[in-house]
Parts: structure tokens; C-alpha cells; sequence
């Protein structure tokens, strides 16, 4: 069992991280969204059901809920759930061993510990783990409108990885799925869930990739069942059944406050990053035969430059890199450019198939063995039970691992392949915010060819500026100095512009710059070697 939750909670990051997967029962192939048909009266009760979330000032439900991995329960437990306006929750989950985790959000974060102690990740030195597992604590923004209760949930580790209903629509956050690839709601059928007559609803995503059953019910328009079905090789199933469920009761404050003991310390998770292969170490061999029956052996690629992504077919972002890596290969594939997809999580001709309908022609390998496996979450994945897609390693002609990052990055991609292979220099900086002491875990990079680029986010720790907008514009001076215009524009809750500083960096290549912006608010640029 325990190898089973291990293996589980591999496909659980790689799913979640990217934000979506893709689960493998009776359909298979991109063309089986053909067999869903939406209609109007699942649309009109799906909609519905988000409105009386949003509209609610109060909401709470329990729930008990269970997930299985190729047909085996693999995680199960309970969990209690208050929602409070304006930016107000508190979850506190529970299995068999107990309270497995709180988290509480206070308006500005979510404040999040483990009563009775934090569990061990997998990477990590039992000794030091024992110096911070039952005095830590986490914390995460909670901007209103943007951050997710349901990916939050994965760290009470209560034994599901997340919860399926994203209970930040709540407070305004948008279903994250529904902008990758909604395919809509039907209609199944009314039946009843206890003693409440309930009409169930499919929502499908991904091409019938992913889709979550709702039994909503006549009382008031929620869910009191939910089933998420998730469709790779081996198949993921997340239950839930709601209890208790409350519209607009009467909620003290009291709730939604915590603060950290004093002798409490701030447990930091490692980033994703930091699992990566260092760049001039070797990269790893293996060997394995691309769905077009030829072996590739990476070691037999010296001489040539390999573009090595990890992706999987329910992956938005994979689909998004695609376009690009398709253009690489039909422009370097003469010279000594070799692009090669992996993918360990789909069944092999569901993802041939949306190979085929999407028009990819550059080689992969689809393979689901154990073997395989290792060969992302092991060998170019360093951190045991972290990882996700799409991922993409530079392999330099020798052999060597010229830069390696996560996300879809066509600038860095297409930039580092015509510095490498064209002799054109193109400078590309990383673009870094730090916000109250604390990195946001969005990174930009910015190309510096004189072409002005805007890029912007939520802020969380302030309640005069709520929004920021940077806008760059830069040259080189020769090639190893970048000189960067910046443009940092700061908007209330409204988007009304209340504040403009303009700043110029200097950077030489190899080093790094912070700048500081506003009390609390630093840009740090970064010119890598």
C-alpha cells in the first residue's frame, strides 16, 4: 500500500502542479469528446451551482471523501470547511490516525499546520525534519480572487490530494479548468443522495480527459455527491459527499484568526527547481523505443543538441509548448538538433492518437513502466515526490545540461537554440518579485532585444495597492551588460492606477539585482551566464 500512495502522489504533483492530468477507463483517444454531448439544462444547473457559491456571505459543509488509484483506495478521511466574505476560511481535515491538518485564512493568509506534527516529505534528513515537524507552520497569500483552497488543501495531507469542488470560487477565484479546455455540462439523470432528490450533472474538461460528476441538490442548489474521474493508464477516482452543508449561518470572526506560537518557525517547502539537474552536470542515460519503433539512446546523441520535454496529453501548458517545439524540430532538425518528447502518464495510443490529431511530428516516447518513470521522478526530478510538466532539459552536444526549467518558456527555448546553434545572441534576464520577504512563485524571463514587455500580478500584503503592473523595455551594451528600463505601475482593488516609479537596472552577466520598488516590494533580476 504504501508503494502504491508513494506512486500515487508522483502522479498527483505531476497532475496538479501543471494544474490538470489527463485518467484511462472505457474512452480513449482525443476524438472521445465526440461521445459528450453538453446540453442546456446541465449548463444552466452547473452555472447555478458557482453563482449560489458566489453569492453566498457564508458557506460550510463537511465531507467524507476517498481516492483510488487503479481501482485501490489509496487515501481516505473527512474534512470540515468554513467560507466567510470577504476572504475568510478554515478548513480542518481528518483520517483514521486523527487530525491530519488546519489551515485557517485570516483575509490576508492561509496559515497552515499539522497539530500533530507535519508528515516527512520524502526528500527530506530525518534529523532536521524533527527539529521543525511539530512547531511548523506554512504560510501562503490568500489574494482575494486568485488563490486556491483546493491546491491548499494538498498540504493538511489528509489522504486526497485535492479537493475537487474549487471552494475559492467562493470567493471569486475562477475554475482554473475551465480556462484550459471546457468541453461543458450534460444532464444524466435525478436521483436521490440520502433523502435529498438531487440532479446529476457532468462537466468534462480536456477532451473527456477529466470530468466531475455533481448531485446537485433541489434545496438549495449544491452538491451533496461528487466524483472526479481522471483518465490516465492505470485511472484516478476522487469521492466526496457533502454533509451538513449551510448557506449564509452565522460565523464569528474568532474562526478565521491564527497566529503562530512564539517559539513556532515558518516551514518553507522547497521549490520545484531545486530538484533540477545543475546545469554543465551530465545528464542522465536511458534507452527506450519511440512510438515510431526506432530505439533512443541519449548517449548515442553526442554531437547533437537534445530538446528534452516531459509532458502528458491533460497538461494545458504541454499542448501550449507544442507549436514551438514542433517549429524547432522542422527548422534544426538538419542541424544536429534533436527534439524528443517523454511522456510516462498516458496510455500509449490515446497519446499517439492526440499526437496524430495535433499534428506533432517530432519524436517520443510514450512508456509507463516503472523504468520509465524513474527516469523523470528519479534521474532529472531530484527531489523525491516533486515534479511536474511540462519540463525541459537543453542538452548541450556533449552531453551536458545547458538549462532545464518548468512551464512553457518559448522565449528562453527559442532564444538558448539561436545562441547555441545560430551564434545569435539573445540575452534573456529572469525576472523575479519578492513581496513582504517572500519570492512569488512566478518567475518571468525577459528577452532583452528593445522590445517593450509587460508582465503583472496580485498583491497580498498591502491594503493601499492590490495590483502591480511592470512594464521593461532593455538594450545591451556590448554582451555581457544588460541595461533595463523599468516601469512599475500600482492599481487599488478597482484597477485605478494609484501609484508609478520608474526605475533603471544594470546588470552583468553571471550576476544578479534587487531593486526596491516600495517598502515590502523588491524586483530581482537575474542575467545567467
Amino acid at each position: 500500500m504504501r508503494t502504491m500512495q508513494r506512486l500515487f502522489f508522483h502522479i498527483f504533483l505531476t497532475m496538479f502542479l501543471c494544474a490538470f492530468c489527463g485518467a484511462s477507463f472505457a474512452e480513449s483517444g482525443p476524438l472521445a469528446s465526440a461521445t459528450f454531448q453538453p446540453d442546456k439544462e446541465g449548463t444552466a444547473l452547473y452555472e447555478a451551482m458557482k453563482k449560489k457559491m458566489l453569492d453566498a456571505g457564508t458557506l460550510s459543509w463537511e465531507s467524507e471523501f476517498e481516492s483510488r488509484f487503479a481501482g485501490k483506495t489509496v487515501g481516505s478521511g473527512s474534512y470540515k470547511i468554513w467560507l466567510k466574505k470577504p476572504n475568510f476560511a478554515r478548513i480542518e481535515s481528518k483520517n483514521a490516525n486523527g487530525t491530519t491538518g488546519i489551515l485557517i485564512g485570516d483575509g490576508q493568509y492561509f496559515w497552515i499546520y499539522w497539530p500533530n506534527k507535519r508528515p516527512r516529505m520524502g526528500f527530506e534528513d530525518p534529523q532536521e525534519y524533527e527539529k521543525i515537524a511539530g512547531i511548523g507552520f506554512k504560510k501562503i497569500r490568500s489574494v482575494p480572487g486568485k488563490h486556491s483552497l483546493a491546491h491548499a488543501f494538498s498540504d493538511l495531507r489528509a489522504g486526497m490530494p485535492m479537493l475537487i469542488m474549487q471552494a475559492s470560487l467562493f470567493h471569486g477565484t475562477k475554475d482554473v479548468l475551465e480556462k484550459s479546455k471546457f468541453d461543458g455540462v450534460r444532464l444524466l439523470k435525478r436521483e436521490k443522495v440520502g433523502e435529498e432528490m438531487c440532479d446529476l450533472i457532468e462537466a468534462s474538461f480536456l477532451d473527456y480527459q477529466r470530468s466531475q460528476l455533481f448531485w446537485i441538490s433541489h434545496k438549495d442548489g449544491l452538491p451533496r455527491k461528487i466524483k472526479e474521474i481522471v483518465r490516465t493508464e492505470n485511472g484516478i477516482e476522487n469521492h466526496e459527499q457533502w454533509l451538513n452543508v449551510t448557506v449564509d449561518a452565522a460565523m464569528d470572526d474568532g474562526k478565521f484568526a491564527w497566529k503562530p506560537p512564539e517559539n513556532w518557525k515558518e516551514w518553507f517547502e522547497p521549490q520545484l527547481e531545486d530538484g533540477l539537474i545543475p546545469e554543465g552536470e551530465k545528464a542522465p542515460e536511458f534507452s527506450f523505443e519511440t512510438i515510431e519503433g526506432n530505439n533512443f539512446q541519449l548517449s548515442e546523441q553526442l554531437g547533437k543538441m537534445v530538446v528534452l520535454v516531459f509532458w502528458r496529453v491533460g497538461c494545458p501548458p504541454c499542448r501550449q509548448e507544442m507549436p514551438t517545439l514542433e517549429k524547432i524540430h522542422a527548422a534544426y532538425k538538419d542541424k544536429d538538433v534533436v527534439v524528443l518528447g517523454f511522456n510516462v502518464s498516458d496510455q500509449k495510443q490515446f497519446a499517439v492518437d492526440f499526437l496524430k490529431a495535433n499534428g506533432v511530428s517530432y519524436p517520443q516516447i510514450i512508456d509507463n513502466s516503472e523504468k520509465a518513470k524513474d527516469v523523470q521522478f528519479k534521474k532529472y526530478q531530484r527531489l523525491f515526490g516533486m515534479s511536474a510538466v511540462p519540463l525541459t532539459y537543453l542538452i548541450a552536444s556533449d552531453g551536458r545540461v545547458i538549462s532545464s526549467w518548468y512551464g512553457n518558456d518559448p522565449e528562453a527555448l527559442t532564444g538558448i537554440i539561436a545562441e547555441k546553434i545560430d551564434g545569435i545572441r539573445r540575452p534573456i534576464l529572469d525576472i523575479e518579485v519578492i513581496e513582504d520577504g517572500h519570492p512569488q512563485t512566478t518567475h518571468w524571463r525577459h528577452l532583452v532585444d528593445g522590445k517593450t514587455r509587460g508582465y503583472g500580478g496580485p498583491i497580498a500584503g498591502s491594503e493601499e495597492y492590490r495590483h502591480y503592473s511592470l512594464v521593461f523595455s532593455g538594450t545591451m551594451i556590448g554582451s555581457v551588460t544588460a541595461d533595463l528600463r523599468l516601469r512599475s505601475i500600482f492599481k487599488d482593488k478597482d484597477r485605478q492606477t494609484k501609484k508609478e516609479v520608474s526605475s533603471q537596472i544594470t546588470v552583468e552577466r553571471g550576476q544578479a539585482k534587487e531593486e526596491q520598488i516600495l517598502p515590502g516590494f523588491k524586483v530581482k533580476v537575474s542575467f545567467p551566464k
